[in-house]
């Protein structure tokens, strides 16, 4: 269970941060009711949500949406803000690839898809280079540091 504190509109001390369900540690506090888990995620989660929703109407920020556009492109092919290789986002594509193609309901197709995908970023990696985005001594980085 999380410890992390709210008001009655879930929102932290950091303005504009707001959380709910096990972050937060839930109606209960450490003694989680395991039948009340889903309703209160969904409870605190709405509220959570519109106390956000209310907060971004009223602030003075606005997103820019070519900022926006070119992150989201990034998310979707794998990159990081400099251009470098994103290990969590692969990892993630390599889950969803399993998920679809290499589950306990696999076909011939499947797998030969799921291998030729493999192979293909399997021969992206020697070209690797250690991103900007990550001060590690690996030579590419995890997406986690």
């Amino acid at each position: 269970m999380g410890g992390v504190v709210v008001d009655t509109a879930m929102a932290t001390r950091v303005p504009g941060l707001y959380a709910s369900g096990e972050a937060v540690g839930g109606a209960n506090g450490a003694n989680r009711l395991s039948g009340n888990a889903i309703t209160e995620a969904l409870v605190f989660g709405r509220k959570a949500g519109a106390s956000a929703a209310e907060f971004a109407a009223k602030s003075a920020v606005r997103a820019d949406a070519s900022a926006f556009a070119a992150a989201t492109r990034r998310l979707q092919t794998g990159a990081t803000a400099s251009g470098g290789f994103d290990s969590a986002a692969r990892i993630e594509a390599l889950q969803n690839l399993m998920q679809a193609d290499v589950g306990p309901f696999r076909t011939a197709a499947g797998l030969t898809r799921a291998l030729a995908q493999i192979r293909a970023w399997r021969a992206e990696l020697p070209a690797l280079k250690r991103s900007r985005d990550c001060p590690t001594t690996r030579n590419w980085p995890t997406g986690w540091t």
